[in-house]
């Protein structure tokens, strides 16, 4: 088993708490005139574009290992987990202090998500980038 391949499933549930972490702590993360703009689009907007683009590539890595949370479910359940993941997490802060439920944000969120998927099977279909055995089932 590739050195890696044995740790991606801790480092996506450890990036699953992070998330869940920023996303759901109380205070005002900053203004639009805090935060600025990348490319004219609101610097939040593009941090949570980054964010979920990441959850999803790890994501879509982990479900290439032998792992059995990850090799008992197929694609579907990955994208409803990860769409619903990144909906609670938005819909949460409706509840918490000095925080709101942003469409904005829950859009930049999902395009992320999209992203990254879209980004890892690019990835994995150049052969000189990525070897067809490089995560070997360990069962």
């Amino acid at each position: 088993m590739n050195h890696l391949t044995k740790y991606l499933p801790f480092l996506f549930w450890t990036y699953v708490l992070i998330l869940a972490i920023f996303n759901l702590k109380p205070g005002n993360p900053g203004t639009t005139q805090e935060m600025g703009e990348i490319l004219f689009v609101r610097r939040d907007y593009f941090l949570h574009v980054v964010a979920f683009m990441a959850l999803a590539g790890l994501y879509s890595l982990a479900a290439r290992t032998s792992y059995p949370i990850f090799r008992k479910h197929d694609r579907l359940f990955g994208a409803v987990f990860l769409i619903g993941l990144a909906t609670a997490l938005e819909a949460f802060q409706y509840f918490i202090p000095e925080r709101k439920f942003n469409w904005y944000d829950l859009l930049a969120n999902q395009v992320g998500l999209l992203f990254g998927a879209f980004l890892i099977a690019m990835i994995v279909r150049v052969p000189f980038v990525w070897k067809q055995d490089q995560f070997i089932n360990n069962e």
